[in-house]
């Protein structure tokens, strides 16, 4: 059996599935009740690195930070996806997660320190937004971003960039400059 949250007329409804037909359980969502199968678990198909790459003098200029985190080619992706019978913890992997700049260790942490695991941040998204297959979450970063040192340190044209998630791999990127700047 699995379980869905719809939109409806009304708001939302917690489906599941019995053959062809679609049957209301009587929850707004189907992130937690214990009646429903929990598919947030389920939806997790794997894990990767994500290089969140923020363009801080356009997300700077307001109040709201989407605006310096959504250009083009600036949030790369890889080199593996994962799956969580791969990992140890399954869907709750318990990993380091690193970051050098040009070799020199920038951030360090453990995925068992994120706010939110997976599991949760899959739970309370799809509440807000319909997830579809292939969606990708980044789940947060350590401490150490360039903008909350002192000074203030940003990437700059040729610097080597390497963020690695233990048991995931190594995603490895040069900063290009954008000439139309």
């Amino acid at each position: 059996m699995r379980g869905a949250t719809i939109r409806t007329a009304g708001g939302t409804c917690a489906v599941r599935r019995e053959g062809d037909t679609l049957v209301e359980t009587g929850h707004v969502d189907v992130g937690t009740h214990d009646d429903i199968p929990l598919p947030a678990e389920a939806a997790i198909a794997g894990f990767t690195v994500v290089d969140d790459i923020s363009c801080r003098d356009w997300q700077m200029r307001t109040g709201e930070w989407l605006q310096g985190k959504t250009w083009d080619s600036s949030t790369p992706v890889g080199p593996h996806l994962v799956t969580p019978a791969e990992l140890p913890g399954g869907v709750r992997p318990e990993l380091e997660v690193s970051l050098h700049v040009d070799g020199v260790l920038r951030q360090r942490d453990s995925t068992a320190d994120l706010l939110f695991d997976p599991v949760a941040l899959v739970e309370h998204i799809s509440t807000v937004v319909r997830l579809n297959p292939g969606d990708i979450i980044a789940t947060g970063t350590p401490g150490g971003v360039g903008h909350g040192m002192t000074p203030p340190t940003y990437l700059a044209q040729g610097q080597v960039v390497v963020a690695e998630v233990e048991g995931i791999g190594a995603l490895t990127d040069r900063v290009v400059a954008d000439p139309t700047a």
